[in-house]
């Protein structure tokens, strides 16, 4: 067995001899086809469904997730008491430089709400 890297941008491909590697095939016992056709009626299932998961109240869903995110928004809170957030200076490039930073924000922004909405729900 050989392992060839290659590349449409490399001048020469490499190849490293890995193993030998030898197959035979087991002769012992040949398979008997089955000839019997398995298409009658079968056996009725009864299924039984465990009783479904107990969610807390919205209200109460809804104020866990007010205090899980109560940090964060201290340390936002705290950033701006201090002024860190208003040294943040508007971009001077085109925004063509920022859309692919914009849209990883969002993405960001939009699981954080799926998030929030599945605990709400």
């Amino acid at each position: 067995m050989t392992i060839v890297v290659g590349d449409l941008n490399l001048v020469e491909s490499v190849a490293w001899y890995a193993a030998d590697v030898s197959v035979t095939a087991d002769d012992a016992a040949p398979l008997e086809e089955d000839t019997l056709v398995h298409f009658e009626p079968r056996d009725e299932r009864h299924h039984t469904f465990g009783e479904p998961q107990r969610v807390p109240n919205r209200l109460f869903s809804l104020l866990f997730a007010l205090v899980v995110l109560a940090p964060f928004g201290a340390f936002v809170f705290g950033l701006w008491k201090m002024g860190a957030l208003a040294s943040v200076k508007l971009p001077t490039k085109p925004i063509q430089d920022y859309v692919s930073a914009v849209l990883f924000l969002a993405s960001i922004g939009a699981t954080f709400a799926g998030l929030v909405a599945y605990w709400i729900s």
